[in-house]
């Protein structure tokens, strides 16, 4: 799965770099870490600590205890700069017999700051066919929260969301029919029919999946502490060609009686289990 994160860092004053922390816990796995800046495409070659120097238009990679830190350097100031993190993401995926299900957190209760709006898209491998409609659910977590998802068949799954407080996880549940997928060597294989128990699962609340994240790896501090914003957020997970394609939250459906989603419907449950998520900062 290919994972493109489009952040919008709306910066007071003057700012050299930013980064993402990211949890991978195995089996999951992070990998091809890219950075760009409208054409312009980051060179791997800068430090990947917080607080780092290195030249504008480099990034760098960092693993520790389960996490993957991204860091990218620029120079801002006073002004909003839009920048797309890029990674593939392996083993988020669990495949059943019948569906292959994604849950994930697009947005970590781990930002300090709070979010204006998050969009999202999920664009699936393939088709899906109208008599598979059943199969193709979406579910969008947490009720607190307020968004609202859509089914777009044959391939699109969309979600936004609204004034996400500070330290608030949003998430995504969905799933399809596994016949899409052209292969398992990159998913978490599972025997059995996995629509039932996750519809079931639905309708409880999940335990959170990861503790607070650790504290980022940094340079010898060279500044005092800087006030930062982050403005906005959108996401887009993609498949290159076959591979399939991940994204952002979902929703408690607006159409039947199991709590699954219909062709539209808002946030809802509890939630709090997903994979991914983690946050991040500029300095």
């Amino acid at each position: 799965m290919r994972a493109t994160e489009r952040l919008s860092f709306a910066f007071d004053g003057h700012f050299h770099g930013a980064y993402r922390l990211i949890p991978a816990e195995p089996p999951e796995a992070l990998d091809g870490f890219a950075v760009s800046e409208g054409a312009t495409r980051y060179q791997p070659t800068g430090d990947a600590r917080v607080g780092s120097s290195s030249p504008p238009g480099t990034f760098g990679v960092l693993s520790s205890f389960g996490w993957e830190q991204v860091a990218w350097h620029f120079d801002a100031k006073d002004e909003t700069r839009t920048f797309a993190v890029s990674y593939t993401m392996r083993d988020y995926l669990v495949a059943y017999e019948d569906v292959a299900d994604l849950y994930l957190q697009v947005w970590s209760d781990q930002w300090p700051v709070g979010l204006g709006r998050l969009d999202a898209q999920i664009l699936l491998p393939g088709a899906v066919r109208p008599r598979e409609h059943d199969l193709l659910r979406v579910w969008g977590h947490p009720a607190s929260v307020r968004g609202r998802v859509a089914l777009d068949p044959p391939r699109r799954i969309t979600l936004q969301a609204s004034d996400v407080p500070p330290e608030q996880f949003v998430e995504i549940e969905a799933t399809f029919p596994r016949r899409l997928l052209t292969t398992t060597a990159n998913a978490q294989v599972k025997e059995g029919d996995g629509l039932p128990t996750i519809v079931a699962n639905e309708q409880g609340v999940y335990d959170p999946r990861y503790g607070a994240s650790p504290a980022p790896e940094a340079a010898p501090p060279h500044h005092g502490p800087v006030d930062w914003l982050l403005d906005h957020l959108f996401f887009l997970f993609f498949l290159p060609i076959f591979a399939l394609r991940l994204f952002g939250f979902g929703g408690r459906g607006s159409s039947g009686s199991d709590g699954s989603s219909g062709f539209g419907g808002s946030f809802g449950g509890g939630g709090g289990g997903g994979g991914g998520g983690g946050g991040g900062g500029a300095w």
